[in-house]
Formats: C-alpha cells, structure tokens, sequence
C-alpha cells in the first residue's frame, strides 16, 4: 500500500515524460523557458510537476505541449491519468484511444508533434 507523500504523483507516466523530454529538449530550451512557454506563472512549477509533488492543471495542458513540441492530446491523456485512473479510462472508453505516429506497433513513444492529418481517434 502507497503511503501519502509529498509527492503524490512521482509514479505516474507524465513525470517520466517530463522527465525525457526535458531532458531530450536541454541542449536547446532550459526547463525555465519551457516553464515561461508554457505559460506557468512561477517557473518551479514546472519543476514541482516534474518531480511529482504537483499535477499538471488541466489549463495547461495545450501550453505544456507546446512548450514540449509534442501532441497535446497525449499531454491531456497524461494530465486526466494524475486525475485518477478512473477519470483517464472513462475519457478513453468514451473518446476512444489516442493513436499517433510517435506511437509504434509496440507502444513505445518517441516526442516531437506529428505530421498534419496522421492523428487518428
């Protein structure tokens, strides 16, 4: 059983994105101009997400991915998981499943936002 933390969602997938993709974009953006894009107004708020001790507000969500270069619907799919697992599944089951070209046949993802017309619901 998971005791409470102070960083309640360490585990979940959107750190472990973060994460990556911060560290993929480092050469070229630092953590605090994502931050700034992304619209956050305190630019360690981004770093509390990141570390797990904050979810990433669903307002933010299309500035994050932005910011990210990536698909904002996979950022949101993401963001609704810190919501709870059953708040993610009953927005897919009654979306469907978000499938994109960073997703291969395995699952695995790579970043970067997909070319125009190739985002299937």
């Amino acid at each position: 059983m998971k005791k409470p933390g102070r960083k309640p969602y360490a585990d979940t997938t959107l750190v472990k994105f973060l994460k990556k993709r911060i560290l993929e974009m480092r050469p070229e953006v630092s953590q605090i101009e994502i931050a700034a894009t992304a619209g956050f107004a305190a630019v360690n708020t981004l770093a509390m997400i990141k570390n797990g001790s904050a979810r990433l507000p669903l307002d933010r969500v299309l500035g994050l991915a932005d910011a990210l270069d990536t698909d904002p619907r996979y950022v949101c799919l993401l963001a609704l998981e810190q919501q709870g697992k059953a708040v993610s599944l009953a927005i897919q089951k009654a979306c469907g499943h978000v499938v994109t070209p960073r997703m291969n046949s395995t699952g695995s993802q790579s970043c970067g936002k997909p070319p125009p017309g190739r985002i299937r619901l």
